[in-house]
């Protein structure tokens, strides 16, 4: 990824609960990528600036506070935030990903796919 750019996009899918009418539930996904694509914009919820620490969507559902999204991203995804903390922050950096059992990889399109 590139050093000045770097976006982190949540995309939220609703789709019925298998097994039970009338209830849907909440696919959650994150992506941090270097370039925002159409499919980021015409998909994602929310796509913040990690750089500049600016949300770039998702005002029009409300969200306009960068510094939540990122606490709620640490909150639910603390391991890949370290990561790219360490990569892109480290005067931020406080606490060391090591014993983290995360794997992380770059898909042909640069966005880092994580997993634990």
């Amino acid at each position: 990824m590139s050093k000045d750019k770097v976006f982190i996009v949540l995309t939220h899918m609703n789709s019925p609960k298998k097994g039970v009418k009338d209830q849907w539930e909440t696919t959650e996904t994150i992506e941090f990528v270097d370039t925002v694509r159409k499919k980021h914009y015409s998909s994602a919820s929310i796509i913040a600036d990690y750089i500049n620490k600016e949300i770039v969507k998702g005002k029009a559902i409300g969200v306009t506070d960068y510094a939540k999204i990122e606490e709620y991203v640490r909150q639910k995804y603390g391991p890949q935030m370290k990561i790219l903390d360490k990569q892109y922050r480290p005067e931020d950096l406080s606490v060391s990903a090591a014993g983290d059992q995360t794997q992380v990889m770059v898909g042909a399109d640069g966005a880092i796919v994580v997993s634990d």
